[in-house]
């Protein structure tokens, strides 16, 4: 009983051990030695192998802290700008140069640990083109951390983060328990908390742009989706989580009405990585767009033909028929317009126009009882005009005067009834 209580102690104190130097360990284990002699480890290397020589001499560098263009770096980048304002920052950075003495010490207390950790991760996976990992093909004294060290340090700054790393995502299934619950408010919390613990992980940004999509929140989807495509582009997640927050991105502007920006983000995500989703997305983003141009035409087709009906009603005939001239081209199969523009030309006294117009009208629409009424009261002035015609050919004649007195009767009948139409004032689209 006693011995299991010790053995139980013993393993407790181990566990202890570990999370207090679990950056030795890791290091250790890294470089089969302890770390301090690293730099010895490298010149012993360079000495035995001529190749490696010249690829860890200047103006290549063995570790991140000594790149020359260390302090332009920092500068470039949005996580380490501000601190480069703090003297104390700067004098921590110079004293990590030339020499790894003393950087385990800091590398491992609690006050310097954070920024030596970002900054270890701006320089190891930075933007701008110096990512070490994508070095391995430049020729050696390029000024470059060498790819298989570049390699080393990445795994040395992931194992230190390890702790962070695995709070995080605890959290972050939190925050997915909850989202899957429908409560997006508490998801939100738990995705936020996990940001604050791993700034640098993709998966909790794009979880919090799912949980504002979900609860209809569209800008701030966007807002909190562009953050993690940055973040993602500058820790090199896999394109595939960048493809995933710029679909997104065009999701939500397509909820929002803006097919131009959904159509240029999903882009984006397709040229991240191919996507028969994102793909599908588009033809749908297409076909919105082409109905979103048909509305827009049409819209200003009704205003066209609004600025003619006002142009009529003032009876200035000449502008309204330019107007609903205008609303036709917009919209050729609006047979009303024709109509309008016909009811225009009979009082210019362009017989031959309206007809024309009416007869456009009624092949557009059959039934079209306004254009019926209207091309009436043409012909009805055409019988009019011959019957005049007669009369005046030959004044005497019996059908010449019966014509005259049934044209003025269906005159009246047919004003009688237009107005009367006027007044009801019908709705035509």
């Amino acid at each position: 009983m006693h011995s299991h209580r010790r053995r139980n102690a013993k393993r407790q104190q181990q566990q202890t051990r570990w999370k207090e130097s679990d950056v030795d360990v890791l290091l250790t284990a890294m470089f089969g030695k302890p770390f301090l002699d690293f730099q010895r480890d490298i010149e012993e290397t360079k000495r035995k192998d001529p190749a490696k020589r010249k690829l860890y001499s200047a103006p290549n560098y063995i570790h991140p802290f000594d790149d020359p263009q260390i302090f332009q770096k920092l500068k470039n980048d949005r996580r380490t700008r501000a601190w480069l304002d703090d003297p104390k920052y700067v004098a921590l950075i110079n004293g990590l140069r030339g020499s790894l003495e003393g950087f385990v010490e800091k590398f491992s207390s609690d006050k310097y640990r954070p920024q030596i950790l970002t900054t270890l991760r701006v320089l190891t996976f930075g933007r701008d083109g110096y990512m070490v990992v994508e070095k391995n093909t430049l020729p050696p004294g390029t000024g470059y951390l060498p790819a298989d060290l570049g390699m080393w340090w990445v795994e040395v700054l992931q194992g230190a983060e390890k702790k962070e790393t695995d709070e995080a995502e605890v959290l972050r299934e939190k925050g997915t328990a909850a989202y899957q619950a429908g409560d997006y408010d508490k998801a939100l919390k738990y995705y936020k908390k996990s940001i604050e613990v791993c700034p640098h992980d993709i998966k909790s940004q794009l979880n919090v742009g799912a949980a504002y999509f979900a609860c209809k929140k569209y800008h701030e989807c966007i807002k909190s989706s562009l953050e993690a495509a940055e973040v993602g582009v500058e820790n090199s997640a896999f394109s595939h989580y960048i493809a995933k927050a710029f679909l997104r991105i065009g999701k939500a502007y397509q909820k929002l009405g803006d097919y131009e920006k959904a159509k240029s983000f999903c882009e984006k995500s397709l040229a991240e990585e191919s996507s028969a989703e994102v793909v599908s997305f588009l033809d749908e983003l297409n076909k919105l767009m082409q109905g979103q141009k048909r509305k827009t035409t049409k819209s200003k087709a009704m205003e066209a033909k609004d600025s003619g009906n006002e142009f009529f009603q003032k009876g200035n005939y000449a502008a309204a028929v330019k107007s609903y001239t205008k609303a036709i081209s917009l919209s050729w199969g609006d047979s009303q317009a024709f109509v309008r523009r016909a009811s225009c030309y009979i009082r210019m006294n362009d017989l031959e126009s309206a007809l024309e117009d009416c007869n456009k009208a009624l092949e557009l629409s059959p039934n079209n009882a306004p254009g019926m009424l209207v091309k009436a009261t043409v012909l009805e002035k055409q019988a009019l005009a011959a019957f005049e015609m007669a009369k005046v050919l030959d004044p005497s004649s019996d059908i010449a005067q019966r014509g005259k007195y049934l044209c003025f009767h269906y005159e009246k009948c047919l004003s009688a009834i237009y107005e009367a139409f006027e007044s009801f004032r019908v709705d035509i689209e």
